[in-house]
């Protein structure tokens, strides 16, 4: 039996390519609880969040950088196979606005019109192309570098997520229109198309209680919407998977199991229907509630990792923790055991991983310009990583095991 010293280095040597030590063959796929490629071969996603769901409907750092560039540098790191690049089901509304007319007509407080020179210079054929085409460029770009693309539906009205009263947070909330949310889901899934590398949609992006309903009402909602968007994904492009999320900031999976029979009859059926293309995703972070984070050395018993996410693999389906990250700006002491409670969790279940999150800044947030990230990889102008020590603690899941290490 390998211990879990010998299966961390396991995991770290097949992370990038899967067990074959081969680039992927597209699409993906479900076997059991493991995610494969069109070869059969096993699939360790180790992927970096790169957002795109705020007000200017953009992928993040493209006043700073060409595209090609932080792909490049995604790429040549060695830490990460794979981009969950996120968008707002507001991009497909505005679907013939080009990203200039964008910086000139976003909804925020401050001007952002300075953007178009910057864009300009550094990426001049993305300028004047249509939101979606910039999307679309981007995932082709990192395909042709070997990265792999999840598209994230993470909220409705573009802007800073999440909150439980930003109208975005559950089924019918003020933005949280659920028919417009079921066509962007197949608006992206059929933008998508023909472009191998993008292996998967997810439905949305942290559920969470904005309208006070009570659990059982949320559980019977959620068996309600979720199918039929599951297939407005899966009826447009089969070839890739859906990833499923659950309630409370993706913090819970347990719910699923409080249906009654009735209620998760439709859920179960269209999970049969496209049994190879569901995978499950959680999310963790030190303040998710979890339990107290341990400190100077304390198990991680206490935590309740398995029981609130453990119900996709206990079920038989893939899981990827598609939002885990901290500060890197202010690394704290009591980080040191938490992540090593999140690495065993990963290495036990043989899960996925996303780090949160890849730029150094946003175009604007909070009425600021270049608004900078505390738990970006980048600095601020995206041209580095902040620290080779923290891209070190990245490299196919060493960052785990670094990062407990440097603070023995």
């Amino acid at each position: 039996m390998l211990t879990k010293t010998l299966r961390y280095a396991l995991v770290s040597s097949l992370a990038l390519f899967g067990n074959a030590g081969t680039s992927p063959a597209f699409p993906f796929s479900r076997s059991g609880t493991d995610i494969v490629d069109g070869s059969g071969n096993k699939m360790d996603l180790a992927c970096v969040n790169w957002p795109g769901h705020m007000e200017v409907n953009l992928p993040e750092g493209l006043q700073h950088q060409t595209m090609q560039d932080i792909v490049d540098k995604i790429a040549s790191s060695g830490a990460y196979n794979c981009v969950r690049l996120t968008y707002a089901v507001e991009l497909f509304s505005k679907s013939n606005m080009t990203a200039r007319e964008s910086f000139e007509q976003a909804d925020v407080d401050v001007d952002m019109t300075g953007f178009i020179d910057d864009v300009t210079q550094h990426n001049p054929n993305v300028i004047d192309m249509k939101l979606p085409e910039v999307f679309q460029k981007l995932a082709i770009t990192l395909g042709e570098a070997g990265i792999s693309t999840i598209m994230s539906n993470h909220i409705s009205k573009a802007g800073w997520c999440c909150s439980e009263d930003d109208g975005n947070g559950w089924f019918n909330d003020v933005y949280f229109n659920v028919q417009e949310w079921n066509d962007s889901l197949a608006s992206m899934a059929k933008l998508m198309i023909g472009i191998p590398s993008v292996i998967g949609l997810d439905l949305r992006n942290e559920l969470r209680n904005s309208l006070g309903l009570s659990r059982s009402t949320q559980v019977s909602e959620f068996m309600k919407y979720t199918p039929e968007a599951i297939r407005s994904i899966q009826s447009t492009n089969p070839a890739v998977l859906t990833l499923v999320s659950g309630l409370s900031y993706d913090n819970d999976l347990k719910f699923i199991d409080e249906a009654d029979a009735s209620e998760r009859a439709e859920f179960d059926s269209v999970l049969s229907e496209f049994s190879s293309k569901i995978i499950f995703e959680g999310h963790i972070y030190s303040w998710s509630p979890f339990g107290d984070v341990p400190i100077d050395g304390a198990d991680c018993s206490s935590l309740s990792f398995d029981d609130m996410l453990g119900w996709s693999y206990k079920n038989g389906f893939p899981m990827i923790l598609s939002e885990i990250g901290w500060n890197i700006d202010s690394y704290a002491g009591d980080d040191k055991t938490w992540i090593n409670c999140v690495r065993d969790f990963i290495l036990d279940h043989n899960l996925s991983h996303a780090m949160w999150l890849l730029g150094g800044d946003y175009y604007a947030r909070d009425g600021t310009l270049n608004h900078p990230d505390s738990f970006g990889l980048l600095v601020d102008d995206w041209s580095e990583w902040k620290d080779e020590d923290v891209l070190a603690k990245n490299m196919e899941m060493k960052w785990m095991q670094s990062a407990v290490e440097e603070k023995e």
